[in-house]
C-alpha cells in the first residue's frame, strides 16, 4: 500500500495556526492546542514532542484518515469506523499495546519489535519473583499544618 505520509520527514515543516472544519451538519469544528497556544512553524519532531493537536490533525487531514485506518488495521490496532480527523487527538480507544506497538518505531530508529508479554521475573539466582515489599504505615509523608493567615 503506497504511504501518502513519504514525502514528509521529522523536520518537515507545519504551522500551527488553527483551522475550522465543517463537520457537515452546518458546525464547525476547529482543533486547538491546550491552553490555546500558537507556536507558529514547528518541525514535526518538535510538534510531537509538544503534543502540538492543530499540527496533528492537519498532519492527519493530507495522509487520509482512511488511509490511516487501513495503515493501523496494517500493524493490529483495532480501529472503530466510523471516524473523522479527531481521531488524531484520540478519539478513539486504543489499547496499552497498541500505543506500545505504535511508539516504539521512535525509540528503535523505524523498526517495530514484536510485542511480547512478561509472565514472571527471576532474580539473579534464576528464582522467580521476589518478596513483596514491606507497606509503609504512610507512603507520603504528612503535609505541614497550615498555619493561620498573617495580617
Amino acid at each position: 500500500m503506497p504511504r501518502p505520509w513519504k514525502r514528509d520527514h521529522p523536520s518537515s515543516i507545519w504551522n500551527d495556526t488553527p483551522v475550522s472544519y465543517n463537520r457537515g451538519n452546518g458546525e464547525d469544528w476547529t482543533p486547538l492546542n491546550y491552553g490555546r497556544e500558537q507556536q507558529g512553524d514547528l518541525t514535526l519532531r518538535q510538534a510531537l514532542a509538544y503534543s502540538n493537536n492543530v499540527i496533528a490533525v492537519k498532519v492527519l487531514e493530507a495522509v487520509g484518515v482512511p488511509a490511516f485506518v487501513d495503515f493501523c488495521r496494517e500493524d493490529g490496532a483495532i480501529v472503530a469506523q466510523p471516524n473523522d480527523l479527531s481521531l488524531a487527538l484520540g478519539t478513539d480507544e486504543v489499547t496499552l499495546n497498541d500505543l506500545v506497538v505504535a511508539y516504539s518505531p521512535l525509540a528503535t530508529g523505524g523498526s517495530r519489535p514484536e510485542p511480547r508479554t512478561i509472565i514472571r521475573i527471576y532474580d539473579r539466582a534464576r528464582k522467580p519473583g521476589r518478596k513483596p515489599l514491606r507497606q509503609s504505615p504512610r507512603p507520603f509523608p504528612r503535609p505541614p499544618p497550615l498555619s493561620p493567615p498573617r495580617y
